[in-house]
């Protein structure tokens, strides 16, 4: 299967994206707990219609490549993608927060 365009809708836990397919279908990706699942729209509905096991199970973050490889689908994306920024860029984790005395 081909996705030809696709908009990350969340960042991570779960990592998501709405896509559409070269067939014209509307699919829901979403990662989470080490848990690739595809849902496709059914009417006012949505239907799992794939779910791949990778990673660990607390794992929710990756990048729509990997998705697309562990899952079997083929980026042919049309229009330019770019995923949500990381919101925890810059963050300092060696940092001890403000709010601790």
């Amino acid at each position: 299967m081909k996705v030809v365009l696709a908009e990350q809708v969340c960042f991570g836990c779960p990592s998501a994206w709405d896509v559409v397919t070269d067939a014209g279908d509307y699919l829901y990706l979403k990662y989470r707990w080490g848990m690739a699942s595809v849902w496709r729209e059914l009417g006012d509905r949505l239907v799992l219609v794939r779910s791949v096991s990778f990673g660990g199970p607390l794992d929710a973050w990756t990048t729509l490549e990997e998705f697309a490889r562990v899952v079997g689908f083929e980026l042919a994306l049309e229009a330019p993608y770019k995923p949500l920024p990381d919101p925890n860029e810059g963050y300092d984790w060696d940092s001890i927060p403000a709010w601790l005395p």
